[in-house]
């Protein structure tokens, strides 16, 4: 990124800070829909079972998927992210 001489580059940290509200949301959704269908009639049926199995399954991944967003992806992440002031060369010396 090229900036100007005293200005620095701005980023939205709020973007940044929570990358699985997505997930969360899904997570919760499917929360529900299992105990729903945990406690209804057919629950006990064939039926029923592999439905809770294949719900069970998704809140697995997503879980999976939240935790993994929440690492960051290397150590540098945030610097990465945010920035670092930029260089005036004009100053050194030698580089007139």
């Amino acid at each position: 990124m090229i900036s100007s001489i005293g200005s620095y580059p701005t980023y939205d940290l709020n973007s940044i800070s929570k990358p699985t509200t997505g997930l969360d949301a899904q997570i919760a959704r499917y929360k529900k829909e299992l105990s729903d269908c945990v406690n209804c009639e057919s629950a006990k049926t064939a039926k029923g079972k592999a439905k809770i199995q294949a719900i069970s399954d998704k809140l697995t991944a997503l879980t999976a998927q939240t935790e993994n967003a929440a690492k960051p992806k290397d150590t540098n992440q945030l610097t990465t992210m945010v920035g670092t002031p930029p260089t005036n060369n004009l100053f050194r010396p030698g580089h007139l």
